[in-house]
């Protein structure tokens, strides 16, 4: 008898355990990703067990702020396992489970993203709920972020030789973009290249760009020329580069060591006719090479063009 007692005790003892099983929750909300033109805000949610007990199932409830709205990413493509999200019928506010056990002192992570209507700066704030709603503290429930959403810009990076802000150099002076890396007198230091326009009037002309080259220039061999470009924080669409060329003589592109475009011929049909290449260009900072190999002779190069990024239009090179 006494040890039905005791187990009778004992179970009660465990019921009332679990029935006042107790865990303190917390919500955060960061902003991982700015928006930039067509892409969204990514945030992440972070809800951290502060026990002292495990935790079972917990809800998160997203609703986005004025203005704002989920994202097509977000909305078609389900947060990874455990994690289950379901919308209302307007696609207002999303509810997304988490099944636990989460141990104390343990946080699970859930990535959402956003879109705005209009520019602007926008608060976006999320909740959390126990299973059980034995929460002991709810004032760490509730956590909510802003962010700026700003109109993004096209932009058009100028890569032509022998100008500066779109004008052309006159013959003489300097090209501080394009430096030259080396000679087949080894390196060069990085050094400005300089402005020689045409050798004679056969030579291409590709205004406003002109002809770049070095102080020693006769020599057989390669010649190495490098602009660095830099788009910026925004996240475009596509970007391309587009580009006319000529050389004397052979000359070889290529993109941070990835091959972009070639001319192998070394007859006069190198400086006098226009080469073209237009392909894709990657966005953020990056560094263009020209490798011109010179066959004998005064050696230059000649480049008219552009790196072009655009917010929302795709541009497919190709066609």
């Amino acid at each position: 008898m006494k040890s039905r007692v005791i187990l009778i005790v004992l179970a009660a003892t465990s019921l009332a355990a679990n029935l006042f099983a107790t865990s303190d929750l917390g919500i955060s909300k960061r902003l991982v990703t700015p928006a930039s033109g067509v892409f969204a805000a990514e945030y992440e949610i972070t809800v951290t067990n502060y026990g002292p007990d495990a935790a079972g199932s917990v809800t998160v409830v997203d609703v986005p702020g004025s203005g704002m709205g989920f994202s097509i990413e977000f909305l078609s493509n389900a947060p990874a396992a455990p994690w289950t999200c379901t919308f209302n019928a307007s696609q207002t506010s999303a509810t997304c489970t988490h099944p636990g056990p989460i141990a104390a002192g343990n946080s699970v992570s859930l990535p959402i993203s956003f879109i705005a209507t209009t520019p602007g700066r926008y608060e976006n704030c999320a909740d959390v709920t126990s299973y059980a709603g034995s929460d002991p503290d709810a004032s760490n429930n509730h956590d909510c972020t802003c962010a700026d959403f700003k109109r993004c810009r096209d932009i058009a990076i100028d890569i032509s030789t022998g100008t500066s802000n779109g004008t052309q150099l006159l013959a003489g002076t300097l090209d501080d973009d394009w430096k030259v890396v080396s000679t087949p007198s080894g390196l060069a230091g990085n050094a400005p290249a300089n402005v020689v326009g045409p050798f004679h009037s056969g030579f291409l002309t590709l205004a406003p760009a002109n002809w770049i080259s070095t102080t020693s220039s006769s020599r057989s061999g390669d010649y190495v020329y490098q602009l660095q470009y830099n788009t910026g924080p925004e996240r475009f669409a596509s970007c391309i580069i587009a580009m006319q060329y000529a050389s004397d003589n052979e000359v070889f592109f290529d993109i941070d060591g990835s091959p972009l475009a070639q001319n192998t011929d070394s007859t006069s049909h190198a400086f006098t006719d226009p080469h073209s290449r237009t392909w894709f260009a990657p966005n953020g900072s990056h560094t263009l090479r020209a490798r011109v190999h010179n066959d004998g002779g005064p050696t230059s190069l000649l480049v008219n063009g552009s790196v072009l990024c655009y917010c929302s239009i795709i541009v497919d090179p190709i066609r």
